[in-house]
């Protein structure tokens, strides 16, 4: 599980590193867990740390829910990935439903039809990308 999820960061890292300030002028750079911007929703339930900078390509975030958590069905316009890094549970894609846990990777291509319920007794995280970035402009509203 260490090696799993100390791997996962690494992955981490080098995306955060690779798509930091990736606009018209690219710049190579590092965003720390620690330094980075940390956004929650008004339900006190769920949680983003983000991990891309304004202007780049696409949208790199460490996504956390709590026991129990839920995101409701929706659709992105923007193609999704979620690696979970811990916990777990089910989601919903178009309607087929997928038990997801530590090590998966889900992949939703913009216009899915997309819901999730975490299932396990502790938090659920997950590294979530975005590309393009236009889809996380939902978090915009979350409190900084």
């Amino acid at each position: 599980m260490k090696k799993r999820t100390g791997l996962a960061l690494g992955a981490l890292t080098f995306c955060a590193g690779v798509l930091v300030g990736a606009g018209p002028e690219r710049v190579a750079g590092v965003v720390t867990l620690t330094s980075a911007e940390l956004r929650s929703h008004s339900s006190g339930k769920a949680r983003v740390r983000v991990l891309s900078q304004p202007g780049a390509r696409a949208f790199v975030g460490l996504l956390e829910l709590d026991a129990g958590g839920k995101v409701p069905l929706h659709k992105d316009d923007s193609d999704e990935f979620v690696y979970f890094l811990e916990g777990g549970g089910q989601i919903w894609i178009d309607g087929q439903a997928h038990t997801v846990g530590v090590g998966d990777l889900v992949t939703m291509p913009g216009g899915s039809e997309v819901r999730f319920e975490a299932v396990t007794a502790g938090p659920t995280k997950v590294l979530q990308v975005f590309s393009p970035a236009d889809s996380a402009a939902k978090y915009d509203s979350w409190t900084r």
